[in-house]
C-alpha cells in the first residue's frame, strides 16, 4: 500500500526533478508485482470452483462501480463550486469503462481488470500450480516477460502497443512466484530483510542507471516498465519472502489493520492527490530533494487520515469489501 502511495506521488507532475524522487520510484516499484504475487500465494491451496469465482468478479464489478460513482460525483461537486460547470456527460460515462485500459480519472484501476482476467483464468493456473508443468511454466515467463523488457529497451513496445491490464506475462510470472514460494517455503525461508534491503538498493541503482542511459531515447519510463527485469524479480521475492518469514503477534496485528486500509487509500488516494495539487504548489520550492520529503511525508498522512475516517463510516466500509 505504501509503495503504492510513493509511485503515485508526482501523479500531477509538479515535484521537481530530485536523487531523492528516483529513488522512491527505485524503491517502490514492486508495489504491483507484491500485489499479484499475495493473490498466487493465497489462491496456490485453495479449492476454487466457478461459484466462488463468479462471485469475486461480481463483488469487483460492482466495487468498481459503486467507487466510480462516488469519486465522479464528487468531481462534479468540485467541478460546480469552482468552475460552475461540470465535465462533458461522455467524458463522465466514459470513466465507467476507461479503467480497463487505463485511461480516464480512475486509470489506476488497471488492476482490477487485470485481477478479472486472472479470476477466469484461476481453475486453470491451480490445475497447473499442482501440475507437473509448473516450473516449467515459471520458467517460460521468466524468459518471455525478460524478452518483453529487452525489447522495450529498444522500441518501448509495450507502453506504445500494450495496456496494462493485458501485460498478463507479467501478472501471471508474479502470481506464479507468489504460489511457488508457498509451496516450496523450506527454500525461501533464510531470506530476511538484510538481504531485502540489499536488494532494495541494488535494483535503485540499476533503475536509476537505465532511465539515465535511456531517457534520451525513450522518455520517461515508467515503474511498469523494469516488471521484467531480472533485478526486479529477485528484488520483489526477498521483499516478499522477508514479509512472510517476519511473522509476529505484533506484525499481525499491524498488517491485519492495514489491510482493512487498503482498498480505500486504493481508491481515493489519486483523488486525494489531485485535490492536495495547490498545497503542492504552495510548499515546492525550498529545495528539490526536501520538497519530495514534506510533499510525501504530507500526501501519506492526509491520504490515510481520511481513508481511516472514511472506514469508520458504516456504509462506506460496506462498500470497501470484494
Amino acid at each position: 500500500m505504501f509503495m503504492i502511495l510513493a509511485i503515485h506521488i508526482n501523479v500531477e507532475n509538479v515535484l521537481p526533478n530530485s536523487l531523492l524522487l528516483k529513488i522512491n520510484y527505485g524503491v517502490a516499484c514492486i508495489g504491483i508485482p507484491l500485489f499479484f504475487m499475495v493473490s498466487g500465494y493465497l489462491f496456490s491451496r485453495k479449492d476454487i470452483d466457478l461459484t466462488y469465482i463468479k462471485m469475486k468478479i461480481q463483488k469487483i464489478f460492482i466495487f468498481v462501480i459503486q467507487t466510480c460513482t462516488l469519486v465522479i460525483s464528487i468531481l462534479c461537486i468540485f467541478d460546480i463550486i469552482r468552475y460552475n460547470h461540470i465535465r462533458s456527460l461522455d467524458t463522465l460515462l466514459f470513466s465507467y469503462l476507461s479503467w480497463i485500459i487505463q485511461k480516464g480519472v480512475m486509470s489506476h484501476y488497471w488492476y482490477f481488470a487485470s485481477m478479472i482476467i486472472i479470476y477466469f483464468l484461476l481453475q486453470g493456473l491451480v490445475r497447473i500450480i499442482n501440475s507437473k508443468y509448473f516450473g516449467y511454466t515459471i520458467l517460460g515467463l521468466i524468459i518471455v516477460s525478460f524478452l518483453f523488457f529487452l525489447l522495450d529497451c529498444f522500441y518501448s513496445f509495450e507502453r506504445v502497443y500494450i495496456p496494462q491490464t493485458i501485460r498478463l506475462w507479467y501478472w501471471l510470472m508474479y502470481f506464479f512466484i507468489g504460489a511457488y514460494i508457498r509451496l516450496n517455503d523450506k527454500l525461501f525461508e533464510r531470506i530476511k530483510w538484510p538481504l531485502a534491503l540489499f536488494m532494495s538498493g541494488l535494483y535503485t541503482v540499476f533503475q536509476i542507471i537505465t532511465q539515465n542511459a535511456l531517457e534520451e531515447k525513450l522518455g520517461h519510463l515508467g515503474n511498469e516498465f523494469f516488471f521484467g527485469s531480472i533485478f526486479c524479480m529477485f528484488y520483489a521475492v526477498s521483499v516478499f519472502c522477508s514479509c512472510i518469514n517476519n511473522h509476529n503477534a505484533n506484525n499481525d496485528i499491524i498488517c491485519s489493520y492495514l489491510s482493512r486500509l487498503f482498498l480505500p487509500v486504493y481508491a481515493f488516494h489519486i483523488l486525494i492527490y489531485r485535490f492536495l495539487k495547490q498545497l503542492t504548489q504552495m510548499i515546492i520550492g525550498i529545495e528539490p530533494n526536501a520538497d519530495y520529503v514534506i510533499i510525501l511525508i504530507v500526501y501519506v498522512c492526509i491520504t490515510l487520515t481520511v481513508c481511516i475516517f472514511l472506514m469508520k463510516i458504516p456504509k462506506f466500509k460496506n462498500i470497501m469489501r470484494i
